[in-house]
């Protein structure tokens, strides 16, 4: 959808337009709590189509997101919220609105009362992006009809993990899950990584940063196609 604005001057009319803001909601594990996605979040957030709400919890697999209360039970987790239009300088961070760099059991969205549902009946998400899988504990049909409850019209885009130890069985058990559902997607990223490069993501590294951009750039035209289609 197209937003179109008419401003008059003195050589006349001129008609702006502008794409209207696509709803996105990213969940995430340790990698999206870390420099990768700090970088994934920032490319996506300068294509000016989206408005993100990012909620990334340390060693989180799919059956920790449908708990009745969302737990920084491992190591750390941080929430993100970055709308079009906003400016970032050279060397800030996306915007954080919660955050702890150590995990302490304590809950996670106070302002949702620690609930995904929450959450996504707030942000009325258009697209969920979901990178997990790497974990290994699978809730995967039940995180998404939790995710479509509020949003019965929610589009699913599901990056699959980077290639490691076991890759296959936790590439089969998304494929299981999204199979035939005409409104989820799965994106393949396991030739932009192997294994032996993974704890790299987590610090301020050249690879953190170089994958997370390959990585954007592959997502970015799946998910302003299924804006479109919603």
């Amino acid at each position: 959808m197209i937003c179109c604005l008419s401003l008059k001057g003195q050589s006349g009319e001129e008609v702006v337009c502008h794409p209207r803001p696509i709803q996105l909601m990213i969940l995430g594990d340790s990698h999206m709590v870390g420099y990768w996605g700090e970088y994934f979040h920032r490319k996506l957030h300068e294509s000016g189509r989206f408005n993100i709400l990012n909620v990334a919890i340390g060693g989180a697999g799919s059956l920790h997101f449908t708990q009745k209360k969302l737990t920084n039970h491992c190591c750390g987790y941080k929430i993100r919220r970055t709308w079009v239009g906003d400016v970032f300088k050279e060397g800030d961070h996306v915007r954080r609105i919660e955050m702890s760099s150590v995990g302490d059991q304590s809950g996670v969205g106070v302002d949702w009362n620690y609930r995904l549902d929450s959450m996504v009946a707030y942000w009325q998400p258009e697209i969920v992006l979901i990178a997990l899988g790497s974990n290994r504990i699978d809730a995967h049909e039940d995180l998404i009809e939790l995710i479509r409850r509020p949003c019965p019209q929610t589009r699913i885009v599901w990056l699959s993990p980077f290639n490691r130890l076991g890759f296959e069985i936790r590439l089969q058990s998304i494929e299981r899950c999204i199979k035939g559902k005409s409104y989820c997607s799965l994106v393949r990223m396991d030739d932009l990584a192997g294994h032996d490069t993974l704890l790299t993501f987590h610090l301020g590294s050249y690879s953190a940063r170089k994958v997370a951009l390959k990585s954007a750039e592959r997502v970015l035209p799946m998910l302003i196609e299924g804006a479109n289609h919603n």
